[in-house]
């Protein structure tokens, strides 16, 4: 990705970094490595800069002091990117986990209705997100799996008639790396019994 970055995409990476400074996944890695390999699938996908930069911060608001920073990504990378950052963000104010849940996948059901590449942003985060479930509980990996399968994958079933034709390729290889995630689970869980 480096070779061909511009400064926008830089200057989200700096951002990004600044938000996560300190936070750690449960695996104990760097919390920036997973806003930066989500960027790196959609750059790797042929992703514009817009996408990209939403992908590196698409956790900042969720993360950050979200009034700061969303008026720090409208004023440095724009509308644009600031409605992709918001549309694959959790509502924090929301407590109830169950609740926040349910709001979120009707934000992003309307965020699809509105934007494509909310889609392929959520596609990104999901597939790395599934790569790195080893670290977590069998509860918590159990509740992933459940929520991939049965709330998002056919929500993005119902929007593949939307998605241009040019982007059905890239659809289809988010997709497909979901389904492969999915695939590795299901054979982990059946060897485990």
């Amino acid at each position: 990705m480096q070779g061909e970055l511009g400064d926008r995409v830089r200057d989200a990476y700096a951002l990004a970094a600044a938000v996560h400074a300190g936070q750690a996944r449960k695996s104990g890695e760097p919390y920036i490595l997973h806003p930066l390999a989500v960027a790196e699938l959609l750059f790797d996908c042929g992703a514009d800069q817009d996408v990209v930069c939403a992908a590196l911060l698409h956790d900042v608001l969720e993360e950050g002091d979200a009034p700061s920073v969303a008026d720090e990504i409208h004023a440095r990378f724009g509308d644009h990117v600031l409605y992709l950052v918001h549309a694959v963000s959790k509502d924090d104010r929301i407590i109830d986990k169950a609740e926040q849940h349910h709001a979120y996948l009707e934000q992003i059901a309307h965020a699809l209705q509105i934007d494509l590449f909310v889609f392929f942003i959520k596609m990104a985060d999901l597939i790395h997100n599934m790569s790195t479930i080893a670290g977590l509980s069998p509860s918590q990996k159990e509740r992933w799996v459940r929520e991939l399968k049965y709330d998002y994958l056919p929500l993005f079933s119902d929007f593949y008639h939307r998605i241009p034709s040019h982007y059905r390729e890239t659809y289809h290889h988010l997709l497909d790396a979901v389904q492969s995630v999915i695939d590795v689970d299901d054979r982990a869980s059946s060897a485990a019994t």
